[in-house]
């Protein structure tokens, strides 16, 4: 476990899966991040990669072989290596190994760096393809925010774009898959109002959207926390029902359409990167800071 420390923040990041652990404000000591209750929901902000949510029709196709991964791939069950640690900052490596090319068959790095400024955590991704002539993946990111509920609700926190939307949602089959006939999704003020059964049907999950940051609010005090895509297309907002976190997640891919085919290649917003280049994207996660 790596610590990181600056003026304001203090963030823990396991090696296991490069997953943020803690993001702690110094002058009360109030934790941010979600602590994986494991009877609720284990995770705490996984890295997925190579895919964002499910795949239909398993074995998926490819020239260069079939391809088998789980829901969200496997970069959060995999063991990073440290690569570089500052105080401020921890950088971290996957490669390709025996165990992800049964599953993915591609030669990959994908490198994380976490970098602690005086109110803001970054998290800098970039996926490194040395070896294929093209390297088909997603990337999303999936931090789950813990929401102090003792003195309020769910329905006391809302959820603010800060571009104007024509927001379409895509609802979330029972096998993890999108519908591919989306609805209109009206918002309030930009905002989308939580309740304590907005996350019954799964998750909320819009696609090309204007918004660059995404804000938790609270009723009454205000803004809790603002998370910077990097410009990452779709979004996905979700919690366990009743549990006292939510996730905003920038994706860089989706979920299979119910209707998608058997190609690999095909896959709707899959990132084709090709040999030599790197695909590098960031996202910011800035607290209130009171004072």
């Amino acid at each position: 476990m790596q610590t990181l420390e600056s003026e304001h923040l203090i963030c823990r990041v396991s090696p296991h899966g490069a997953e943020l652990q803690s993001l702690l404000l110094k002058a009360n000591a109030e934790e941010l991040i979600w602590q994986g209750n494991p009877t609720v929901w284990s995770g705490r902000a996984p890295i997925l990669f190579p895919i964002v949510g499910a795949l239909r029709n398993l074995p998926k196709l490819h020239k260069k072989g079939a391809v088998m991964l789980p829901k969200h791939g496997f970069a959060r069950t995999q063991r990073f290596q440290l690569i570089e640690q500052r105080d401020a900052l921890a950088r971290y490596s996957l490669t390709s190994n025996a165990e992800t090319l049964k599953l993915y068959p591609w030669h990959f790095e994908l490198q994380v760096c976490f970098e602690l400024m005086s109110d803001r955590l970054a998290i800098h991704y970039e996926v490194r393809n040395k070896y294929e002539s093209e390297l088909l993946f997603n990337l999303g990111s999936h931090p789950a925010f813990r929401l102090p509920l003792e003195n309020s609700t769910l329905s006391d926190y809302s959820i603010q774009f800060d571009q104007p939307e024509n927001l379409e949602l895509y609802s979330v089959t029972p096998e993890g898959l999108l519908d591919p006939s989306a609805t209109k999704y009206a918002l309030s003020s930009s905002r989308i109002e939580l309740s304590e059964t907005i996350f019954n049907n799964d998750a909320l999950v819009f696609k090309n959207i204007n918004s660059t940051h995404i804000s938790l609010l609270h009723r009454s005090q205000g803004t809790r926390l603002s998370v910077a895509t990097g410009s990452a297309p779709h979004i996905g907002i979700w919690a366990k029902p009743g549990a006292q976190f939510v996730c905003i997640e920038p994706w860089w891919g989706h979920a299979d359409f119910s209707d998608a085919n058997s190609e690999f290649a095909q896959k709707s917003s899959i990132q084709s990167l090709l040999r030599g280049n790197v695909f590098s994207t960031s996202i910011e996660i800035r607290p209130s800071i009171a004072g």
